[in-house]
């Protein structure tokens, strides 16, 4: 039970560019880099995406978190930063992109 509120306070707080909060549980469980919704498989980049908040999708990239891992019904970060107009996240989101493929 207490795994399962740190990982939605983990996600809301990706969400609401929390990044303070989601460094103090990313600490706690180190494992929660890899939490994702149980309703649409979205990581904690998808939160931070429809949020539109840079300095938690920077943390979440420079923590190891992939701006491309896709949710369960094939939806990018990329794609939530699109619907919610986040324009300045979703340009940021495909830089990160581009940076990978040309790294990778």
């Amino acid at each position: 039970m207490a795994e399962e509120s740190e990982r939605k306070q983990f996600l809301k707080a990706a969400q609401l560019g929390q990044c303070d909060v989601a460094k103090a549980l990313l600490l706690r469980r180190p494992a929660l880099l890899d939490a994702r919704s149980a309703s649409k498989g979205y990581t904690a980049m998808h939160y931070a995406a429809m949020g539109g908040s840079l300095p938690m999708i920077e943390w979440l990239e420079e923590s190891g978190l992939s701006p491309d891992l896709e949710s369960t019904d094939g939806t990018t970060p990329l794609a939530v930063a699109l619907e919610y107009k986040r324009l300045p996240a979703a340009r940021r989101l495909q830089q990160l992109r581009d940076q990978d493929r040309r790294e990778g």
